[in-house]
């Protein structure tokens, strides 16, 4: 895993998230081209970096390799990653691309056959402490990304199952419950093994 993103609470970022990673699985293409597709990942981000208010300086590098978060929310951060890997993903070339079938390449609107494995993924850590409601007046509330008001285990779990439709690429979740919280990792982790066995 390659450490992209340093956000959360405790770094002063808007995004509530406290790392954004690169998932990379060398063994599904060749080095070179592995390469290639990071130096155009990082290209094509650093340009989608300089778009944002306060331009690429905003995203300070931290010495241990993450950049600062200055986007203003996790699904503009998963955006800009996502465009960033598409722009990257034509100079991969893939050593265990396998064949779809009918039904798979209707579904995916894939004509060309063949269905590869992602060599370059997503992974965060949601940081889930520093989202969890200590006050005893509202006590085991999570307090989410656009969502009014503290939300429950349950609905931290929807959330996140939400997310990994909408970014198919995301394959790691790190602490994604608050310590506290064991019933909700729990549930979280049927959830995973029924729903997304990929994450």
């Amino acid at each position: 895993m390659i450490p992209l993103f340093q956000g959360g609470k405790q770094a002063g970022s808007a995004v509530r998230f406290s790392k954004f990673y690169l998932v990379v699985d060398p063994s599904l293409c060749t080095h070179d081209t592995l390469c290639t597709a990071l130096k155009v990942f990082q290209t094509s981000l650093k340009k989608q970096m300089a778009s944002v208010k306060g331009g690429e300086a905003a995203f300070k590098t931290e010495n241990d390799g993450p950049i600062f978060n200055a986007f203003a929310t996790i699904n503009e951060t998963f955006k800009q990653i996502e465009d960033a890997l598409n722009a990257a993903s034509p100079s991969l070339q893939f050593v265990n691309a396998k064949p779809l079938s009918a039904d798979s390449a209707i579904k995916s609107n894939d004509t060309s056959g063949t269905q590869s494995p992602k060599p370059i993924r997503i992974g965060v850590n949601c940081d889930a402490d520093f989202l969890f409601n200590k006050d005893p007046k509202d006590p085991n509330k999570y307090d989410i990304e656009g969502a009014k008001g503290g939300q429950t285990s349950a609905q931290l779990q929807d959330y996140y199952l939400k997310m990994i439709q909408d970014h198919p690429l995301l394959a790691y979740i790190e602490d994604a419950f608050a310590d506290p919280d064991l019933e909700g990792a729990r549930n979280f982790k049927r959830s995973i093994a029924r729903k997304a066995p990929h994450v």
